[in-house]
Order: C-alpha cells, then structure tokens, then sequence
C-alpha cells in the first residue's frame, strides 16, 4: 500500500509541474520558421498586449547560431500558444548554469517573470534576455 501511495504522489508531482497544453490558431506562427522577421513580430505584438505576469515561459531547447547563443523559449497564455528565440547577449549571472550546461538538464523548466528586451528595425526583430527571477525545474 505504502509503494502504490509513493507512486501516486510521484506521478502527480510530475504531472503537476508541466504547464497547461496549448494550441496555436495563429496561422503566422504555423507558417514561418521562429527566427524570421514576422514571426517575431507578431509574437512581440502579443507579448506588448498581454503583459509579463499573464506569460508562462518554458525553457525547451539552447542552440549555438552564428556566434549567437539562442534559448528556444515556449511561451503561452489564454490567447498565445508560440516560441520565442531568445538571444543571450549578458546572462547577468542568473542562467550562468544553464549557459555552461548548454540547457541540457533544464527541458521543460520554467523560467519565471522571464524579462525581455525588444530591439526592432526594418531588417529584424530580435527578442533578447534581460532577466529571471528564478529557474524552476
């Protein structure tokens, strides 16, 4: 009895730290690769009008691009179901172990009140790491 009790509590810890599933009915984020132009500029769209406290964001994936360092960053509320390619510019210290582990240990943690900067011009869009109040794995 005590063995099928400690598996139940395990399996609902594990299932209890996935955020909610979400569904995209954007058709721009189903067309267009991630790092492009209107990608990123509609996701900014919906980061601008929803507001950092309504986000979940979730780490899934570091990627090493043109002397660029990327977190593939899936990000959702009620209304947005998408990822962001988040450039690290300055770690500032607070992913300095996911940087030197290169994500791997941390699929799926969610990065909490995950702060970004927008740069925008004619040519890009680039969303870009400023801070995280905590990592939760």
């Amino acid at each position: 009895m005590k063995n099928y009790f400690t598996f139940f509590c395990l399996a609902l810890t594990f299932i209890s730290c996935d955020p909610p599933e979400c569904h995209n009915t954007n058709p721009i984020f189903d067309t267009n690769p991630t790092e492009s132009k209107v990608y990123q500029d509609e996701l900014v769209k919906h980061l601008k009008a929803a507001g950092n406290s309504e986000l979940i964001y979730t780490f899934e994936s570091y990627v090493e691009k043109d002397r660029d360092t990327l977190l593939y960053v899936h990000v959702q509320n009620d209304s947005l179901c998408a990822w962001a390619a988040v450039k690290v510019v300055n770690s500032n210290g607070k992913i300095e172990n996911l940087l030197k582990n290169k994500g791997k240990g941390y699929n799926g943690a969610i990065l909490k009140n995950l702060q970004l900067q927008i740069v925008q011009d004619s040519l890009k869009t680039e969303v870009i790491y400023k801070d995280v109040d905590a990592i939760i794995d």
